[in-house]
């Protein structure tokens, strides 16, 4: 009778196990469509800007499915596209905790990394890409950029030649290597890879980074093309018009430059170095008052700009107030002392207080940092 009954308990006790399994296994189930349709519906909403949809979406297939990676990488991807970049940051390590081998977490956090310009961060995330795949063009990128920011510029330049081997066609690759060859001084390497990037992407920041490097080449008309394209295609960027000022200065055209200079200060009233060239056009044009106001406001806004007191400094020289230059160009090569346009200057307000030797030593240092520096030289003839 007792084996009966005990028979009779383990098959109840199956019975009730099988029921509570299968109940557990469809709630499970039920979980799983839940968020995958939380989670399609998210991809809809970030598709259509719509970020704070988005992420309720998520945080709510998060709490369904706590335990996947992709989840929190899509999180992370709408929190940087709101402004969240430490949320973005931190939902890519808890990707990274559950899979260590989530390339693609790696590859968002070193791009988070360099958004917040932590450089160091950054390097260390695309090394730990790269371990994983060799071949990954969006490692090397980001260790170039990365490489970069930290003074590494010949192992940036080796990571960025990589990543264009990869992929030749990378747009935003082509424009960070020209970025860096400009600051190289290599302007015309730099206007290949614009260029090159312009045909995939015609960007106007791109434009306007072709403009600069055209500029330092001394190609005016060229640079002016492209920072007309700039305004075209964006006339808000302020950038554009200064950039086309400052070809309009070297042109001689001041008043034209006195113009797009005001209209980047318009775009952008706290623009430092578009007051400094406004009042060298407005100096060039003989308006020195407005000159001089537009000095003041641009080292109000950038007290650490060495070309605003250099720029003014030479405003002194026309008033032939030659101790404000003296002090103007103190003030500019406690900043830069490797500018020999300040020595200019400063060498010509020696010569004006009748200090020979003081401004004998000027022009001969100028003329060290600059052998080709005409003027310096000139003015150094007239001293016996």
């Amino acid at each position: 009778m007792h084996s009966i009954w005990r028979l009779v308990l383990f098959s109840l006790i199956a019975m009730v196990s099988a029921i509570t399994h299968g109940n557990w296994q469809a709630a499970y189930a039920e979980k799983e469509l839940e968020a995958s349709v939380l989670q399609r519906r998210a991809e809809m909403e970030c598709r259509q800007g719509d970020w704070r949809r988005a992420l309720l979406d998520l945080d709510q297939a998060i709490l369904l499915k706590p335990h996947s990676g992709d989840l929190y990488l899509d999180r992370a991807k709408a929190k940087a596209s709101n402004g969240d970049v430490p949320g973005a940051i931190s939902d890519c390590s808890q990707s990274i905790k559950l899979d260590p081998k989530a390339i693609e977490a790696y590859v968002l956090r070193g791009k988070f990394e360099l958004d917040r310009e932590a450089y160091k961060k950054a390097l260390a995330d695309s090394n730990q890409v790269l371990r994983l795949n060799s071949r990954s063009s969006a490692g090397f990128f980001i260790r170039g950029c990365a490489k970069s920011e930290l003074g590494d510029r010949s192992g940036a330049l080796l990571d960025f030649n990589e990543a264009l081997r990869l992929n030749p066609r990378d747009a935003y690759t082509l424009f960070q290597r020209g970025w860096l060859k400009s600051s190289l001084n290599d302007f015309k390497g730099a206007v290949a890879d614009y260029s090159a990037s312009i045909q995939v992407d015609p960007d106007p920041v791109v434009y306007i980074n072709r403009g600069y490097a055209y500029m330092d080449l001394k190609d005016y008309p060229r640079a002016i093309e492209d920072f007309n394209s700039a305004v075209r295609l964006d006339c808000s960027l302020s950038k554009a018009y200064y950039g086309r000022a400052l070809v309009k200065w070297h042109s001689k055209d001041f008043r034209g430059s006195v113009e797009d200079n005001s209209i980047a200060i318009k775009l952008n009233p706290e623009y430092a170095e578009a007051f400094v060239n406004r009042g060298c056009s407005r100096h060039d044009l003989g308006n020195f008052e407005e000159a001089f106001a537009d000095y003041k406001e641009a080292i109000r806004i950038k007290p650490e700009l060495a070309k605003a007191y250099t720029s003014r400094a030479n405003t002194w020289l026309a008033v032939k107030n030659f101790k404000a230059t003296l002090e103007d160009c103190k003030k500019a090569l406690s900043l830069d002392p490797k500018d020999p346009e300040t020595y200019y200057y400063r060498g010509l307000a020696r010569r004006g207080l009748k200090d020979a030797a003081g401004a004998k030593q000027d022009f001969e240092e100028a003329l060290k940092l600059d052998s080709d520096y005409r003027q310096a030289r000139d003015a150094l003839s007239t001293i016996k």
